[in-house]
């Protein structure tokens, strides 16, 4: 069963929770990825496989959030790939702590809500610290058990969200 997302690509579900998401542009890589489930409440330690040779090797589930959050702190966060969001209520995220990231780095967030609880991505938020906030025209917003693909601008030094896949 695949599903469009309009200019983006298409997300092509391969059944056992393994996925892959074609990009719409002809120089972007196909990506195949699996869901965590994020109710395990432990940390991923396998491999997400992009084709072509990228694999994203680890995954870290936020522990329940109970409110919004600026500049979150995610431990180690340069040596995960995907992150899993979880919460009680609808967060914003202003700001992600960047210590120690540099340009080019890329993950997947994942709403990994139950509860039909949304993140929404905050652009250019003043409260956060300039190096941790996000860049863009809008903000995003990710629901339950939807993924988004970020990346890290080298030449700004923001987030910035890429495709919704």
């Amino acid at each position: 069963m695949a599903f469009d997302l309009d200019s983006f690509g298409e997300l092509i579900d391969n059944g056992g929770g393994s996925y892959t998401f074609r990009s719409a542009d002809p120089d972007v890589i196909d990506v195949d990825f699996q869901i965590i489930n994020p109710n395990d409440d432990v940390n991923f330690t396998g491999t997400v496989t992009f084709n072509g040779g990228v694999v994203f090797g680890s995954v870290y589930i936020t522990p329940i959030l109970t409110g919004n959050v600026d500049n979150y702190i995610i431990p180690d966060f340069k040596n995960y790939t995907t992150i899993v969001w979880r919460s009680d209520s609808d967060v914003d995220v202003k700001g992600i702590d960047a210590t120690g990231l540099t340009g080019g780095n890329a993950w997947i967030f994942q709403n990994g809500n139950t509860n039909g609880k949304k993140f929404k991505f905050k652009m250019a938020q003043n409260s956060s610290l300039l190096n941790n906030r996000f860049a863009g025209k809008n903000d995003l917003t990710i629901e339950q058990d939807e993924f988004w693909w970020f990346k890290r601008n080298a030449s700004t030094n923001r987030f910035i969200g890429q495709a919704k896949v």
